[in-house]
């Protein structure tokens, strides 16, 4: 029985530690990959951004401006879900949780300030020549709505009065 037993959880526990390090080292890896991948097409948008208002043309800048703050509201909603949304804000994720809340605030006060220039019936109609594409519409329009749900939503609960 002994023996058994010694057969059964040794190569157990090593199936355990091995998938718990390969987990952590895996999350943080890729944490560290995005942050890597994404700051490429990023310094791409801010130099479009710098010459579109070195050109003196800020309507682009405001659009894209006004979008990072739609989507820091609603990302904001989806990962309030997100199972690791405690660890993140114990300081596990290798950033500082402590201004989230305080930036969510900050763009939740300007969303109700500031009403978004997405519209809910933006996907309603699908344009001409493209009726090819009804069913993408579709899911588009759905999307959006949910999307602005969650911006409004996040507003609801963080504006500042």
């Amino acid at each position: 029985m002994r023996t058994f037993l010694k057969r059964l959880v040794i190569p157990l526990l090593l199936i355990v530690i091995g998938f718990a390090g390969g987990s952590v080292f895996g999350f943080f890896n890729g944490l560290g990959a995005f942050a890597l991948i994404d700051a490429t097409p990023r310094g791409a948008l801010a130099v479009a951004n710098l010459n579109a208002l070195a050109a003196g043309k800020p309507e682009s800048v405001k659009v894209l401006l006004e979008h990072e703050v739609d989507q820091s509201l609603a990302f904001y909603s989806l990962a309030s879900e997100a199972w690791w949304l405690p660890l993140f804000q114990r300081g596990l994720f290798l950033t500082d949780p402590n201004n989230t809340e305080r930036y969510i605030r900050r763009a939740a006060t300007y969303r109700k300030h500031h009403p978004s220039l997405s519209r809910e019936d933006m996907f309603d109609e699908v344009p001409k020549g493209k009726e090819q594409y009804q069913s993408e519409y579709k899911d588009l329009a759905v999307g959006i709505r949910e999307h602005l749900q969650r911006v409004n939503d996040m507003v609801a609960k963080y504006a500042e009065k």
